[in-house]
């Protein structure tokens, strides 16, 4: 890949889509390399090593919400504190939508809100046309807007949760299936049955049906996998 940034720093920043300031921190902190280091003299062990600190460090820790606002077509970049659509997000109560969020401030995660309000008349706070108004009409569809957007937002990560923690489930139990079925066996199985049924080959020889308790075990686990996949193809 060939870059024009003079610095890691500066590559990191200019050529991958979310990686902020802290971001790009995070990460040369992780490889120990200056900021100022050239990217065209890194070597192929510091690229090894750049790399696997992008997939381990944890980008979204610490990184508040994105708030993009728009008055009918036309994008809003300057004074958001003055502005109706930052002052209804900041009073939103996002803690109740499974975000982290101080008082007075913006939650913290990875998310981004994009608020457009289209009228024939925008009601701006000064001529600059740079922050909308806060009238009260205005606050409320805005908070109503918000609180209809969070429900929806807290939806997915209860969804997303439940499949996730399905998921730590089934390994869990996949991964102690045979021991257990090997032990529940052996304690059901008679002096005269333990003659005719092994169960140390009845998982190796393709002949011998398995017993009864572990035959129930792999059912329990084949409908979990089918309840996790259908979850997984809503979200």
């Amino acid at each position: 890949m060939e870059s024009d940034a003079r610095s890691v720093r500066q590559f990191l920043l200019t050529t991958f889509d979310g990686i902020g300031a802290a971001g790009a921190e995070k990460i040369l902190s992780a490889t120990k390399m200056g900021p100022r280091q050239s990217p065209s003299k890194l070597k192929e062990q510091d690229i090894a090593q750049l790399y696997m600190a992008m997939k381990n460090v944890n980008l979204t820790e610490g990184q508040t919400m994105q708030v993009l606002r728009y008055a009918n077509r036309v994008p809003l970049q300057f004074q958001p504190a003055a502005c109706a659509i930052t002052q209804a997000v900041v009073a939103n109560n996002w803690r109740a939508y499974g975000l982290s969020q101080s008082r007075g401030q913006l939650p913290v995660g990875p998310v981004t809100v994009m608020v457009r309000m289209a009228s024939v008349w925008v009601p701006f706070t000064s001529e600059s046309k740079e922050a909308i108004a806060a009238y009260p009409e205005i606050m409320r569809e805005l908070r109503l807007g918000l609180q209809a957007v969070g429900r929806k937002f807290a939806m997915f990560l209860n969804r997303r949760n439940r499949v996730r923690q399905e998921g730590e489930r089934r390994e869990i139990f996949l991964r102690y299936m045979g021991e257990v079925a090997t032990a529940v066996a052996s304690a059901r199985i008679t002096a005269n049955a333990a003659g005719r049924i092994s169960t140390a080959g009845c998982c190796t020889s393709p002949n011998v049906k398995p017993p009864k308790p572990i035959r129930g075990l792999m059912s329990v686990a084949k409908r979990s996998i089918q309840r996790t996949e259908i979850s997984v193809r809503m979200c």
